[in-house]
């Protein structure tokens, strides 16, 4: 749940590699800027609480220049412990406009083990961010998202970079998350929200309250998946995509609020009540995911045909038959 939505789903100890206690942290950052005159800019989150974000508003085919933000609470996050690794994160984009203006349109993808040099290189232009295969493309007015999802076994192992952060021309250890927006009324304003999910180690004379005389005690996923390779297998059956093309989109609020997604939420609990229940739970969470890709699709149908229905002569009634869901 924290990898699919960041924001809802605090993060959680992993405890690979690691016989001491952890702690928890989650650096976050909010903040907003006007696009430049053509309607375009492009913004980018750092998998770490320096540098976490960064936005461009040189213009859609000019070399970009990245203004760079830390996390808001960087000086705790970072007094919390000597290295850390990300559980998850995300960051989501709106923009401000009046309705009778054109929205613009939004490209966001995730960029695996990149630099931020990369992002800062002549080449790196908002069109060429926007012309990227993995970009995906939505509305303006919908906004957008992005969320990290783990790379490889390295996502998961404690550097120093996601609490003190990287050099500028070093490789990431999780993906980068950018969005590239053109076509925007001038004077659009983008809201920006970035949170970063983070198990930090203690070290050195500690004042957190962490005993580090003692050993790990608290319950971790490591204590019920014997690697991350194990237990990303177990879950990505009903993981969704890194990018959502809603801003607003999230699944933990979804299952929460939509009976409809109860599917899921039971799936999800009779998963967990079978750890280490080979095909079984791997049947359970793959009959999950499809059953809760059906429902997408069915709800899909009924909106649109709704849409329909908003527009129709109101002289001309017409009846229409919806899916059940």
């Amino acid at each position: 749940m924290t990898l699919s939505d960041p924001w809802e789903c605090g993060p959680v100890k992993l405890g690979y590699d690691t016989f001491q206690d952890t702690l928890l942290g989650t650096g976050f950052r909010r903040f907003s800027f006007t696009v430049n005159a053509d309607g375009s800019f492009s913004t980018y989150m750092n998998p770490s609480v320096v540098a976490m974000v960064a936005y461009n508003t040189a213009g859609a085919a000019t070399a970009p220049s990245y203004t760079t933000l830390n996390a808001s609470n960087l000086t705790g996050i970072q007094a919390i412990g000597i290295e850390g690794r990300v559980v998850s994160g995300g960051m989501r984009i709106m923009a401000l406009f009046p309705q009778t203006s054109s929205p613009g349109v939004i490209y966001t993808g995730t960029s695996v083990s990149d630099t931020q040099n990369t992002f800062a290189s002549a080449t790196y232009t908002v069109n060429y961010l926007a012309g990227l295969p993995q970009s995906e493309l939505t509305i303006g007015s919908k906004g957008s998202r992005g969320v990290m999802l783990p790379i490889d076994n390295d996502s998961y192992t404690f550097y120093s970079n996601p609490l003190f952060g990287y050099a500028a021309s070093s490789y990431t250890f999780s993906p980068f998350i950018y969005f590239a927006g053109v076509g925007f009324p001038a004077g659009t304003i983008i809201f920006g929200e970035a949170i970063l999910n983070i198990e930090v180690l203690p070290g050195g004379v500690n004042s957190t309250g962490n005993n580090l005389n003692e050993l790990a005690a608290s319950p971790t996923l490591a204590d019920l998946f014997p690697s991350p390779t194990t237990l990303y297998n177990s879950i990505r059956a009903i993981l969704p995509d890194a990018v959502s093309l809603d801003a607003t989109a999230g699944l933990a609020s979804a299952v929460a609020a939509v009976s409809g997604y109860s599917g899921l939420s039971r799936g999800i609990t009779h998963a967990r009540s079978m750890f280490g229940g080979g095909r079984h739970q791997r049947a359970t969470v793959v009959d999950a995911g499809r059953s809760e890709r059906q429902r997408a699709r069915e709800t899909t149908v009924v909106i649109e045909e709704l849409q329909d229905d908003a527009v129709m002569i109101p002289s001309q009634p017409q009846r229409r038959h919806f899916p059940r869901l």
